[in-house]
């Protein structure tokens, strides 16, 4: 299994493809916009393959405070989600930003395998290894669209928000204890 970290517009339908298997398509970005994000900030994305298949991947991201405060009322579907709503690492603006985990998908097949550690870790050791240039994260937030995502976000700890206009629910916690929760998965 590897992390691939180049990726092109055929991995992106891979994903989509992925993700159709559990979600709605009301809460999935269309994999041109999800590209679009990826090309712009290649960090944004983290993806495991197993030879040419597509075993999972995840989307973690610091967006603007506008669209992390209406993530948080349970207004912003993040199918609606812009690359124009994530901020950019490389000009880290100097107040603390959060993050969204927007989406986690790991097939079947290998939902025991240990491949969501690996996704996680890949990530949290990212975004802790830009505090030395500037970006400071100060929280994390999910929305969930299904009981697994809900799991998930309770196993961490994260703290229930509420629901959101769009049938989802809305999770959150500090960014610090979410790296000590996954480096202790």
């Amino acid at each position: 299994m590897e992390v691939r970290n180049h990726l092109d517009l055929t991995d992106f339908i891979r994903m989509h493809d992925l993700e159709l298997k559990f979600y709605d398509k009301s809460h999935i970005t269309p994999y041109e916009e999800a590209y679009r994000w990826f090309l712009a900030f290649p960090w944004s994305n983290c993806s495991i393959y197993d030879g040419d298949r597509l075993a999972g991947f995840l989307d973690l991201f610091p967006v603007s405070p506008m669209v992390y405060e209406k993530i948080r009322e349970g207004t912003f579907n993040d199918a609606e989600l812009k690359a124009e709503d994530i901020i950019d690492i490389k000009n880290p603006p100097a107040q603390p930003v959060g993050l969204f985990l927007s989406c986690i998908v790991v097939d079947e097949e290998y939902r025991k395998s240990g491949i969501l550690k690996r996704l996680l870790r890949h990530q949290t050791e990212f975004y802790r290894g830009l505090e030395g240039s500037g970006l400071k994260v100060d929280r994390i937030i999910t929305d969930n669209v299904t009981r697994s995502g809900e799991l998930f976000s309770e196993k961490m700890g994260f703290t229930r928000v509420g629901e959101s206009d769009h049938d989802s629910v809305i999770y959150e916690m500090d960014f610090k204890e979410f790296e000590m929760k996954v480096n202790n998965l």
